[in-house]
């Protein structure tokens, strides 16, 4: 049910809920394969949960996610997960993402920009490549 509470909202009953199968393949996407789609959330971790926030967002096929932090409670492996399906949907998809994020984040073969903010302000702003090392990834 966690995954599909999104189908439930007013402006998505319209909306037809993924079948098991679609869910299992996101949660295989995500290593969460020992996760039940039967299983409480109250007995998931917090890696766990932050995985399935991001696929119950993507279930909704939108054009744009942001992501808040999505690695903050991860494992290293767990991590580089996330930003490698990050990177993914956006290669494969089309999908735009916004990560916030206080970790670096450097990725491979895809067009991005980090904005570095500080004080509520944006500081600086950086394109791919060398001007991205500079800003620390």
């Amino acid at each position: 049910d966690n995954l599909i509470f999104p189908f439930s909202f007013k402006n998505n009953r319209h909306l037809a809920p993924p079948g098991d199968k679609k869910l299992l393949m996101f949660l295989n996407d995500f290593s969460l394969t020992g996760v039940n789609l039967d299983a409480n959330a109250k007995n998931l971790s917090v890696g766990q949960l932050q995985r399935i926030c991001f696929i119950r967002g993507l279930l909704l096929s939108p054009e744009i996610i942001l992501l808040d932090e999505p690695t903050s409670a991860l494992d290293d492996k767990s991590c580089r997960l996330v930003e490698e399906m990050a990177v993914r949907l956006c290669m494969e998809q089309g999908l735009t993402v916004i990560m916030a994020s206080h970790k670096g984040f450097e990725s491979k073969g895809i067009k991005h920009t980090v904005i570095k903010i500080g004080d509520g302000r944006v500081k600086e702003i950086f394109n791919t490549g060398n001007d991205l090392k500079k800003a620390g990834g």
